[in-house]
């Protein structure tokens, strides 16, 4: 995948096409070529920084003073 925007029409288009709410769906990892996660997204498709916090399910958590805006 070439670009966050494509990435986003991906989730989206996932959410869309599995009826998932808001309540099913934690976010979606994007990971670069070195298998390095470099944005979240959102339910929404809205794109985050990873934070440097993470949890027992997730690796790291969004930044969500950090967004990446994806005009």
């Amino acid at each position: 995948m070439s670009s966050l925007k494509e990435a986003k029409i991906k989730w989206l288009k996932f959410i869309s096409d599995n009826n998932f709410g808001a309540s099913q769906v934690l976010g979606g990892d994007v990971f670069d070529e070195d298998e390095q996660i470099i944005a979240i997204f959102s339910y929404n498709g809205r794109c985050w920084k990873p934070s440097n916090i993470g949890n027992e399910y997730y690796q790291y958590l969004p930044d969500m003073d950090n967004e990446i805006y994806l005009n």
